[in-house]
């Protein structure tokens, strides 16, 4: 009965201690795409963003997390973007749009939106399964670019004909020396993950 006792206090412990360990930025980051879709289904943000949505960038600020989604350039340079601030767990505290004009290259994907897109590549970052493929959780590197996330681009993948397949998302880690590349089809099903 002491064993048990122990060994409950123990465990304990230990989930009291991760639950105050805070967020990653990885998991900052993806908090920030979640609530961007909630932000544009309130009307709150433009509604541009999920479908035009380039890069993510999420780094430590001031005891939280600084989130940052930009979406491509406009035909003057600027670029429309969303500046997020969360607390420790990642939870956003409040956002600013900085408005731009509409992309001069705009991303057009006839299945999931660029934002989906990027969200399943930081699941992927984070280990987890995408579309049932186990290949992210098997993975001996996906989950140190979710630990060290440092930002994340998406550029639209094509077939020979020009025809949108999914997008390539690349995902730099803050001191990982390679770039992991998630590479996803136009449903969200994984094609493939390596690094470069």
């Amino acid at each position: 009965m002491k064993n048990l006792a122990a060994l409950m206090i123990s465990g304990l412990s230990f989930v009291s201690l991760n639950a105050n360990a805070g967020a990653t930025p990885g998991v900052a980051g993806e908090l920030g795409l979640h609530k961007t879709e909630r932000l544009v289904a309130l009307k709150k943000v433009d509604a541009s963003l999920p479908t035009q949505v380039v890069s993510l960038a999420a780094s430590a600020a001031g005891g939280g997390f600084s989130v940052l989604l930009t979406e491509g350039a406009d035909s003057t340079g600027k670029a429309r973007t969303l500046a997020l601030t969360s607390d420790k767990d990642g939870k956003v505290l409040s956002f600013k749009e900085l408005s731009a004009g509409a992309p001069a290259a705009p991303i057009v994907l006839p299945g999931k939106n660029a934002l989906s897109l990027l969200e399943l590549a930081m699941h992927c970052s984070e280990g987890e399964l995408i579309a049932g493929s186990d290949v992210c959780k098997k993975s001996a590197f996906a989950t140190m670019y979710g630990d060290h996330f440092k930002s994340a681009s998406l550029v639209v993948t094509k077939d020979k004909a020009g025809k949108a397949t999914g997008a390539e998302i690349s995902v730099l880690g803050d001191g990982l020396p390679k770039t992991m590349i998630v590479t996803l089809a136009n449903d969200g099903s994984l094609v493939s993950l390596n690094q470069k």
